[in-house]
């Protein structure tokens, strides 16, 4: 995934961190912890492996190594790394699920 000068910083939602509700934003995401709601980014979105998210979820990359549930729509690459999982309905230009 090329990194573009845009959305050059990356937010954290750490292990510990619970959000209910709207995400909004013009950079990455990284979350270990647990968001439900709506995320909406202009940058990348990560779901790292203690990462859960139920959302509906709009980025332009989004990479998952923990759980996403709910519809994506990834502008460019949806990526299901070998630890993630994913149920739901999404739409993307291109995608990459690891054994």
């Amino acid at each position: 995934m090329a990194k573009d000068a845009s959305s050059s910083s990356t937010s954290l939602v750490s292990r510990t961190v619970v959000v209910d509700g709207e995400i909004s934003g013009e950079e990455n995401l990284h979350v270990d912890g647990r968001v439900k709601g709506i995320i909406r980014l202009t940058g990348d979105l990560v779901v790292g492996s203690a990462g859960v998210v139920e959302a509906e979820v709009d980025a332009r990359n989004v990479i998952v190594q923990g759980s996403i549930t709910g519809k994506v729509v990834a502008h460019r690459q949806f990526e299901v790394q070998a630890s993630g999982r994913f149920n739901g309905e999404c739409a993307a230009a291109s995608y990459e699920i690891r054994e």
